[in-house]
Formats: structure tokens, C-alpha cells, sequence
């Protein structure tokens, strides 16, 4: 652990190996999830809040956004500052992506206005795109980078020419709908987007028309995720997660119950097979797409009372990393992966797995590998078929200003 403040917005770098979290301490932080250690010293001058975050393709930079006005960019290794920040918005930063290639960042603010930056330079490239109305809560680059989406709590979805900055078309909007809150790109480049009414809307950008509305949750869809393969995983201030067949146009089973507040954010393994959703509740937790049913019992480790506000699986599928309002990043193994961890010169970290003990010999297996053994003084108080957490939270890591 190592921020006094919430964490906004977490993003594994490209080859798994490092994680940048944003916090609303004022600092940026790159934790090596190998040796759990920091990979720069802390600087000094940071601004009031970090609120998002994100990688470059190549893992070399890492953009961040504050409500400063301002965007950094700065070496994902060392911490040194890339160039000046980028000056242009007249508010706060509330999401920043970079292009597929790298060579643009996009970012996304309270002052109604989506820019695209040239990355390396640091210039803004045309004017601001100007057109909504409200606060710019996301923005996300088509697969191929073409083409630049844009939701706002003005109820509208646009879409601008990630070339130029120019708008391409009308806005995307439906009658009725409150709040674009969360949007996401298919690998085939349709796009959905979570509604502040509890309804998503899948649309064809090429046309700009509405193909499908997905209904269920009772409240608003606040994150939303394509799989690899297509379907969609949906959370909501409803408290529940929904799986959505997008061929079909319906939900796939009944909602997925377990959480006892607002969901915060969910997140598609790479293989597809699980759902990740972080909650108000203090947990996160796993479900399998297959079944509708829960992956063990909810990973715990926050402290009490507080939210985990983002989650992020590892590009390698290995590792489940989230972030909470209590300042603490914790890494979990992802179920259903294994390594051996006599081979990695690590500390102890946080170690997750779902497995039953033998009360007999007092034996904990996971598909027939020995995990650990547990003291006979401690067998009448370990729970099986719970998720067991072994090693510490994350040491203090380096700072960005």
C-alpha cells in the first residue's frame, strides 16, 4: 500500500509486468507485480488529484489526468516527465486513452470537451471537439483507431475522427435515456454503452444507428465490457452483474447476486471465462461466464468500509489487481492460474486461491498441487471452500508528480 487517499483508476502496463494507479492523493505510482517493489523514487509537486490513468502500447509512458486542468506524461520506468504537460482544457481531466498505435492521446473533461494530443509532442492536434453539453466521462479509440468515442452525462455518445478531431456525424442518442455513463468498443467495432437509466444500447458506428437495447437493471449501468468473443458483462447501482448475449440480444440467466452495494466496475479476464466486479461493499468478486454462478467466496482485504473502486486482470491472465478508497492496491492470483512461485524472486504478496482442506491431514489442494499445510491448532477455524489470502499488501512504491 502507499496512497493516503482513494484510488481512481488502476491499468496494467501491456506485458503484465507493472501496474500505474491513480490516486486522489495527488500522486501517480508503477508497482513491479514481480518483485512488489517500487520502480522510482517518490517526486515532489504533484497536483491536487490524479483521476485517471492509462499505459502507452508499448509500456514505455504513462498519461495521467488531474483536476488541474492538466495531462503528464511521463517515463513508465524512471518517473521523469516526458516533455511539458499538456495545456488546453479549462477543467478537470476525467479520462485519458491512447490510441491503438500510441502515437495520439485522447482525453475527456468536465469542460464539456473531448482533445486529441499528438503523444510525443505534446500538442494538441485541431481544436477542441466541441459538441456536448455536459461532463465528458469517458472516451475510447475504435479497435482499428479510426474513430474516437465520447460519453457524456448529456445522455449523447459522439464520435470524432481520431485523425483530425473533426465530429463524424450527429450524436448517438436515444429518446428517454439519462447520463452516457460508460462505453465500450466490440473487436468487431460496435459499440455499447451503460445508460443512466438502467437500459444499454448497442450501436452500429458506421451508420450511426441503434441495433439492439439491452434492458434489466434497475438502476444505473455504470460499467460496461465486451468479452473476447462478444458478449457483454454489465454492472450496475442495482447491485447486480448481468452477462448479455449480444447476438441474441438478451441477458444470458437471471443477474448475478452477491453484492450487497453499487457496483464500481467490471472487468473481462482475457480468455473470456470470468467477470471481475468491484463494489461499494468492499469486495470484489469473481464470477464464471459459463455457469452464472459465483468463483469462490468474495476477495476481501480492503479495509473496512471501504469501496474497491476499480479492477483490472493482468494482459497475461495471471493476476487480478484492484484499487480501493482506502488507498491499498491489492494483486490476486486469477483463478484458475497457477505459477510456481519457487522460480520468482518476490516478497510476499497477496496470494489468492479457492480450494477445500483436508481435515485429516490438513492439506490444501488445488486441482492436485499442494498449496499449503495448515497446523492442527488451526484447522477447527479454517474455513474450506473459502478463498485463502496469504503474504502482505503491496510496500509503499515511487510516486509520479
Amino acid at each position: 500500500e502507499g496512497h493516503s487517499n482513494s484510488v481512481k483508476s488502476v491499468a496494467y502496463s501491456p506485458d503484465g509486468l507493472f501496474i500505474a494507479s491513480a490516486s486522489k492523493d495527488g500522486t501517480a505510482r508503477v508497482w513491479d507485480v514481480r518483485s512488489s517493489s517500487k520502480t522510482n523514487d517518490q517526486l515532489q509537486g504533484h497536483p491536487t488529484r490524479i483521476l485517471t490513468i492509462a499505459y502507452s502500447p508499448n509500456a514505455r509512458h504513462i498519461a495521467y489526468g488531474s483536476d488541474d486542468k492538466l495531462i503528464r506524461v511521463r517515463d513508465a520506468r524512471t518517473g521523469a516527465a516526458v516533455g511539458s504537460p499538456f495545456q488546453g482544457h479549462t477543467g478537470e481531466v476525467l479520462s485519458v486513452t491512447y490510441s491503438p498505435d500510441g502515437r495520439f492521446i485522447a482525453s475527456g473533461s468536465d469542460d464539456c470537451t473531448v482533445r486529441i494530443w499528438n503523444a510525443e509532442a505534446g500538442t494538441a492536434v485541431g481544436k477542441p471537439c466541441q459538441g456536448h453539453t455536459d461532463w465528458v466521462r469517458s472516451v475510447v479509440y475504435s479497435p482499428d483507431g479510426h474513430l474516437l468515442a465520447s460519453a457524456s452525462d448529456d445522455a449523447t455518445i459522439r464520435l470524432w475522427d481520431a485523425q483530425t478531431g473533426s465530429s463524424n456525424g450527429q450524436p448517438l442518442s436515444v429518446v428517454g435515456s439519462k447520463r452516457a455513463m460508460s462505453i465500450a468498443f466490440s473487436a468487431d467495432g460496435r459499440l455499447v454503452c451503460g445508460y443512466g437509466d438502467g437500459t444499454m444500447w448497442i450501436w452500429d458506428v458506421h451508420s450511426a444507428t441503434a441495433i439492439t437495447k439491452l434492458q434489466g437493471h434497475s438502476d444505473a449501468v455504470v460499467s460496461v465490457a465486451f468479452s473476447p468473443d462478444g458478449r457483454i458483462a454489465s454492472g450496475s447501482k442495482d447491485t447486480s452483474v448481468r452477462i448479455w448475449d449480444l447476438r441474441a440480444g438478451m441477458a444470458l440467466g437471471r443477474a448475478l447476486p452477491g453484492h450487497k452495494a453499487r457496483i464500481r466496475q467490471v472487468a473481462y479476464s482475457p480468455d473470456g471465462r470470468y467477470v471481475a466486479s468491484s463494489s461499494d461493499d468492499g469486495t470484489t468478486r469473481i464470477w464464471n461466464t459459463q455457469s452464472g454462478s459465483a468463483f469462490g467466496e468474495p476477495l476481501l482485504g480492503h479495509e473496512k468500509g471501504a469501496s474497491v473502486l476499480t479492477v483490472a486482470y493482468s494482459p497475461d491472465d495471471l493476476f487480478l489487481a484492484t484499487g480501493g478508497s482506502d488507498g491499498r492496491i491489492l494483486i490476486y492470483d486469477a483463478p484458475g492460474k497457477h505459477r510456481d512461485l519457487s522460480k520468482e524472486k518476490t516478497k510476499a504478496r497477496w496470494l489468492a486461491c479457492c480450494s477445500e482442506m483436508n481435515k485429516q491431514d490438513g492439506r490444501v489442494k488445488d486441482g492436485g498441487e499442494l498449496l499449503l499445510w495448515v497446523p492442527p491448532s488451526y484447522r477447527s477455524g479454517f474455513h474450506t471452500s473459502a478463498r485463502v489470502v496469504i503474504g502482505q499488501h503491496l510496500p509503499r512504491a515511487g510516486a509520479l508528480s
